[in-house]
Protein backbone atom coordinates (compact mmCIF):
# COMPACT_ATOMS: atom_id res chain seq x y z
CA UNK A 1 0.00 0.00 0.00
CA UNK A 2 1.08 3.66 -1.08
CA UNK A 3 -0.39 6.47 1.05
CA UNK A 4 0.78 10.21 0.28
CA UNK A 5 0.16 13.58 0.91
CA UNK A 6 0.43 15.96 -1.91
CA UNK A 7 -0.12 19.80 -1.25
CA UNK A 8 1.10 23.42 0.14
CA UNK A 9 0.75 25.42 2.94
CA UNK A 10 -2.72 26.04 2.80
CA UNK A 11 -5.90 23.84 1.08
CA UNK A 12 -6.06 21.89 -1.55
CA UNK A 13 -8.75 20.23 -2.51
CA UNK A 14 -8.95 17.73 -4.93
CA UNK A 15 -11.97 18.54 -7.76
CA UNK A 16 -11.27 15.46 -9.35
CA UNK A 17 -9.23 12.14 -10.54
CA UNK A 18 -8.87 10.14 -13.38
CA UNK A 19 -6.93 6.47 -13.56
CA UNK A 20 -4.36 6.32 -16.73
CA UNK A 21 -4.34 3.28 -18.30
CA UNK A 22 -0.26 2.69 -16.99
CA UNK A 23 -1.62 2.84 -13.81
CA UNK A 24 -0.59 6.49 -12.83
CA UNK A 25 -3.55 8.93 -11.73
CA UNK A 26 -4.19 12.19 -12.62
CA UNK A 27 -5.79 15.04 -10.34
CA UNK A 28 -6.63 18.24 -10.59
CA UNK A 29 -8.22 20.86 -7.97
CA UNK A 30 -7.01 24.05 -6.69
CA UNK A 31 -4.40 24.93 -4.34
CA UNK A 32 -4.73 28.20 -1.40
CA UNK A 33 -1.32 28.75 -1.03
CA UNK A 34 2.50 28.67 -1.84
CA UNK A 35 4.73 25.52 -1.61
CA UNK A 36 2.82 22.97 -3.68
CA UNK A 37 4.95 20.96 -5.56
CA UNK A 38 6.13 21.68 -9.06
CA UNK A 39 8.17 19.20 -11.66
CA UNK A 40 10.66 20.96 -13.99
CA UNK A 41 8.28 20.96 -16.87
CA UNK A 42 5.20 22.44 -15.39
CA UNK A 43 3.74 25.16 -17.87
CA UNK A 44 3.04 27.37 -14.80
CA UNK A 45 4.50 27.45 -11.08
CA UNK A 46 2.57 28.55 -8.13
CA UNK A 47 2.77 31.88 -7.08
CA UNK A 48 -0.47 33.00 -5.76
CA UNK A 49 -3.39 31.96 -3.69
CA UNK A 50 -6.38 30.02 -5.69
CA UNK A 51 -4.58 28.50 -8.59
CA UNK A 52 -6.08 25.46 -10.21
CA UNK A 53 -3.61 22.60 -10.22
CA UNK A 54 -2.77 19.29 -12.20
CA UNK A 55 -0.77 16.33 -10.60
CA UNK A 56 -0.29 12.92 -12.30
CA UNK A 57 1.25 10.40 -9.74
CA UNK A 58 2.12 7.05 -10.07
CA UNK A 59 1.59 3.88 -8.26
CA UNK A 60 5.43 2.81 -8.02
CA UNK A 61 6.98 0.82 -4.77
CA UNK A 62 9.90 1.02 -6.20
CA UNK A 63 9.72 4.46 -6.95
CA UNK A 64 10.89 7.22 -4.44
CA UNK A 65 8.22 9.59 -3.70
CA UNK A 66 9.33 12.28 -6.02
CA UNK A 67 9.97 9.63 -8.41
CA UNK A 68 6.05 8.97 -7.84
CA UNK A 69 5.79 12.61 -8.58
CA UNK A 70 5.37 12.49 -12.40
CA UNK A 71 4.06 15.98 -13.29
CA UNK A 72 2.40 18.91 -11.15
CA UNK A 73 1.39 22.08 -12.37
CA UNK A 74 -0.23 25.62 -11.69
CA UNK A 75 -3.10 26.23 -14.96
CA UNK A 76 -3.64 29.07 -13.86
CA UNK A 77 -2.39 32.41 -12.14
CA UNK A 78 -4.98 33.20 -9.44
CA UNK A 79 -7.03 36.11 -8.46
CA UNK A 80 -8.88 37.17 -6.03
CA UNK A 81 -12.12 35.22 -5.78
CA UNK A 82 -15.39 34.14 -3.46
CA UNK A 83 -14.85 30.74 -3.12
CA UNK A 84 -16.65 29.56 -5.79
CA UNK A 85 -15.55 31.43 -8.58
CA UNK A 86 -11.73 30.56 -7.64
CA UNK A 87 -9.54 29.36 -10.06
CA UNK A 88 -9.88 25.27 -10.08
CA UNK A 89 -10.32 22.31 -11.70
CA UNK A 90 -13.38 20.57 -11.79
CA UNK A 91 -13.82 17.63 -13.68
CA UNK A 92 -11.05 15.32 -15.86
CA UNK A 93 -11.63 13.15 -18.31
CA UNK A 94 -8.80 10.86 -21.08
CA UNK A 95 -9.22 11.29 -24.65
CA UNK A 96 -8.84 8.55 -26.77
CA UNK A 97 -5.40 8.83 -27.82
CA UNK A 98 -4.39 9.44 -23.87
CA UNK A 99 -4.68 13.05 -23.55
CA UNK A 100 -5.55 14.51 -20.15
CA UNK A 101 -9.05 16.84 -20.25
CA UNK A 102 -9.53 18.62 -17.63
CA UNK A 103 -12.39 21.67 -17.42
CA UNK A 104 -13.12 24.20 -14.77
CA UNK A 105 -13.94 27.73 -13.96
CA UNK A 106 -10.78 30.50 -14.24
CA UNK A 107 -10.75 34.28 -12.81
CA UNK A 108 -7.30 34.11 -13.57
CA UNK A 109 -4.98 33.69 -16.58
CA UNK A 110 -4.70 30.30 -18.22
CA UNK A 111 -1.53 28.73 -18.94
CA UNK A 112 -0.92 27.52 -22.43
CA UNK A 113 -1.71 28.60 -25.78
CA UNK A 114 -5.55 29.83 -26.07
CA UNK A 115 -4.56 31.65 -29.16
CA UNK A 116 -6.80 30.92 -32.11
CA UNK A 117 -9.27 29.34 -29.34
CA UNK A 118 -12.80 29.93 -29.43
CA UNK A 119 -11.82 32.80 -27.02
CA UNK A 120 -8.74 33.59 -27.27
CA UNK A 121 -8.89 35.61 -23.23
CA UNK A 122 -10.65 36.04 -20.52
CA UNK A 123 -13.77 37.87 -20.83
CA UNK A 124 -15.90 37.65 -17.56
CA UNK A 125 -15.59 37.34 -14.01
CA UNK A 126 -14.75 34.20 -13.94
CA UNK A 127 -15.19 31.72 -17.26
CA UNK A 128 -15.17 28.26 -18.05
CA UNK A 129 -12.00 26.56 -19.31
CA UNK A 130 -10.79 23.23 -21.20
CA UNK A 131 -7.63 22.40 -21.38
CA UNK A 132 -6.17 19.84 -23.22
CA UNK A 133 -2.62 18.24 -21.84
CA UNK A 134 -0.22 15.71 -23.34
CA UNK A 135 1.52 13.32 -20.27
CA UNK A 136 2.41 10.68 -22.48
CA UNK A 137 5.67 12.90 -23.61
CA UNK A 138 8.72 14.03 -21.82
CA UNK A 139 7.39 17.92 -22.82
CA UNK A 140 3.40 17.92 -21.67
CA UNK A 141 1.90 20.15 -24.48
CA UNK A 142 -1.28 22.37 -23.84
CA UNK A 143 -4.11 23.74 -25.82
CA UNK A 144 -6.51 25.68 -23.63
CA UNK A 145 -9.64 27.10 -24.65
CA UNK A 146 -11.77 29.19 -22.85
CA UNK A 147 -15.22 29.62 -23.64
CA UNK A 148 -17.89 31.93 -23.56
CA UNK A 149 -17.95 34.96 -20.40
CA UNK A 150 -19.86 35.19 -17.29
CA UNK A 151 -21.54 38.23 -16.09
Amino acid sequence: MISEFIGGSSYDPPGDCVGRPDGSIVIGGITGGGGFPVTPDALRGFDAMDQAFLVEWRRDLEATPTGRLRYATALSSGAFCDWLLCDRVWDLALAPDGTVLACGIISGTLAGDTEGGVQPFRTGGADMFVVALDLRSPEARSTATPTEGTP
